[in-house]
């Protein structure tokens, strides 16, 4: 049976170069060690998984303009009227018929 891939012999042979490199004291702890990290990893990929599909599921929050135009619009719309009405003139026009 296949694990990661190898083939049982690859497995053996791994297993039988980490007990020569190791040494039978070390290689427990070396295992325990590999086991942690594999485990981490794990619980890693989930939650990152779990995240992606997370916020792949949340609906957008802001619904974009379809026309442009009704954007731009509004935006005119909303500027004039915190400007407020300009109608009325500021000042009285100079009377050219009084000067010489």
């Amino acid at each position: 049976m296949p694990m990661f891939g190898l083939g049982i012999w690859e497995v053996v042979v791994i297993l039988a170069v980490a007990l020569i490199v190791m040494g039978p004291r070390r290689l427990p702890d070396a295992a325990k060690q590999l086991g942690r990290a594999l485990r981490e990893f794990r619980r890693a990929t989930n939650e990152l998984r779990y995240n992606l599909e997370e916020a792949a599921a949340e609906p957008r929050r802001r619904p974009v303009a379809d026309d442009p135009d009704t954007q731009s619009k509004e935006v005119t719309r909303t500027a004039q009227s915190a400007i407020g009405p300009t109608e009325a003139p500021l000042a009285t026009p100079p009377d050219d018929s009084k000067t010489p």
